[in-house]
């Protein structure tokens, strides 16, 4: 059995897509579980497997999941478990720059050491870069006409207030589909977002974003995005650039991290 533990239960469409096992096929039977509110369920998942003599193989990821006090415990006690198989797949860190408590980023090594093979989807030395699996979904080849010069794609919880951005269109990250999203972001020839995914599939798109940062997760992002303040974004989007060969960048890592899993799971 190959479960596949993330942030599962919540609108967010970025958390929601970042499951490996939406775009790559197992023999094995997948599950896709919670990493807060179902996560217990993988203890019985391997007393299962004992009862069937099956294999258990875990992936954790994708998402912010790392050096970030929310997720800590859980991911512990899913190493402590000590499947015969554990992966982490294009997670990244996400420490919010308001947050004081002591974290784990210094030791991200040893935590992703515990694993047989891994990926962050941030790009920090030393550590093996693997941007989040949602690059691979169909609906980042479609293309739209522009209609709009700019527009704004909005974290649920951090409305974008004030600036002069009232008048642009705007969309909140948990409230459409897919499709809805990349029609939104096709549609504008600029991108200003404080949407980690937002900002990441507006890059898989070839269009101009600028970033309005709250966290880490947007510090190490792979590829260099003007950030600021809400009130600098008229001075931010003349920096902003376009990374023509990104989304075949970032499919090829996944599709040859894909085959390194097959190669585990059937050792």
């Amino acid at each position: 059995m190959i479960i596949n533990i993330h942030r599962r239960a919540v609108d967010n469409i970025g958390d929601l897509l970042s499951s490996p096992i939406n775009y790559f096929s197992y023999k094995k039977k997948t599950k896709s579980i919670d990493i807060i509110s179902d996560y217990k369920s993988f203890l019985f998942s391997k007393f299962v497997c004992k009862l069937k003599s099956d294999k258990l193989h875990i992936i954790i990821g994708g998402g912010g999941l790392l050096d970030n006090n929310y997720f800590e415990k859980q991911i512990q006690d899913i190493i402590n478990l000590k499947p015969d198989s554990l992966v982490f797949w294009g997670v990244g860190h996400n420490k919010h720059y308001d947050e004081n408590e002591p974290r784990f980023h210094e030791n991200t090594l040893d935590l992703l050491s515990k694993s047989q093979l891994w990926g962050v989807r941030d790009k920090i030395k030393d550590m093996k870069y693997l941007p989040c699996p949602s690059c691979m979904h169909e609906q980042l080849n479609s293309k739209c006409l522009i209609n709009n010069d700019i527009v704004v794609y909005e974290h649920e919880h951090m409305p974008l207030v004030g600036s002069g951005l009232e008048d642009k269109p705007k969309m909140i990250n948990n409230s459409h589909s897919f499709k809805q999203v990349i029609e939104f972001l096709n549609s504008a020839n600029y991108i200003i977002t404080n949407s980690y995914h937002g900002m990441y599939w507006a890059v898989l798109l070839k269009k101009k974003v600028i970033a309005i940062p709250f966290s880490t997760k947007f510090d190490l992002f792979p590829y260099k995005i003007p950030m600021g303040g809400v009130s600098q974004w008229p001075e931010l989007i003349e920096k902003s650039q376009i990374y023509s060969n990104a989304l075949n960048e970032c499919r090829h890592i996944n599709q040859n991290f894909y085959k390194k899993t097959l190669e585990l799971f059937n050792a």
